[in-house]
Formats: structure tokens, C-alpha cells, sequence
């Protein structure tokens, strides 16, 4: 797993942490690994009810690049659904509802959010 640079502060969530390091593990076999591009530094601009700012942070920004493995092109698509699988596979060995932990594809990252929901 990879910072981005300096300025980029890894204070999150232990679920986020364990899901980055999940990934990572599954982003290896691919020949490719995370890379964190935003976490929890208060300089940078989120919306201001960002998950980003919470303490500890229970979001994560990780770059999106295409990347060739095995003679197959892997775009910003096919790297949600890889981590989206991931994602679920997770969830499942963790107990935890899926909903619990949001994807969001944006423009050139992934945003990755940990958001407990009340369950009734």
C-alpha cells in the first residue's frame, strides 16, 4: 500500500484500515496495489459534513488508474467491480451489513466510506 505523497494523514476508522489492507491483498494479484490519495488531513476540501473530517476519518479517497494484467485492460469499471467484490467479501467475513461500507466512483478516485447504520 502506497501514500500518495506527505501531506496525506492515514488517522482512520480500524474498519477502513482493514478493508485498505483487504484490498490491497487483493489488488496484489493483479500485479497492482492501493494507493491512498486523501484520509483524514483537515487541509483539503470535502464537503463539509465529509466523512473525511470524522475522528477517526471513515473515508478514503485511493487512486483510479487503468491498469493491464494478463492481457486484459482494467478501467475505472472494472476496478469498482473489483472493489466492490472485495468490498462484499469483507463485509460477509466481518459481520457487518454491506450498505455499511460505501464505493463511490468519482472521477479519477475511489471514494471509500465506512457509515454504520442504525438497524431497527
Amino acid at each position: 500500500m502506497r501514500i500518495k505523497d506527505a501531506s496525506v494523514e492515514t488517522k482512520f476508522h480500524p474498519m477502513i484500515t482493514a478493508f485498505l489492507f483487504k484490498l490491497n491483498t487483493r489488488l496484489d494479484s493483479y500485479g497492482q496495489q492501493v494507493t491512498i490519495t486523501s484520509g483524514s488531513e483537515s487541509m483539503t476540501r470535502h464537503g463539509k459534513n465529509s466523512l473525511h473530517y470524522a475522528t477517526p476519518a471513515c473515508a478514503a479517497d485511493i487512486r483510479s488508474w487503468t491498469f493491464s494484467f494478463n492481457g486484459i485492460e482494467y478501467n475505472a469499471t472494472m476496478q469498482k467491480d473489483i472493489i466492490d467484490r472485495c468490498a462484499s467479501d469483507f463485509c460477509s467475513f466481518e459481520g457487518i451489513p454491506r450498505e455499511w461500507l460505501e464505493i463511490i466512483q468519482e472521477h479519477n478516485h475511489f471514494h471509500i466510506e465506512y457509515q454504520p447504520k442504525r438497524q431497527d
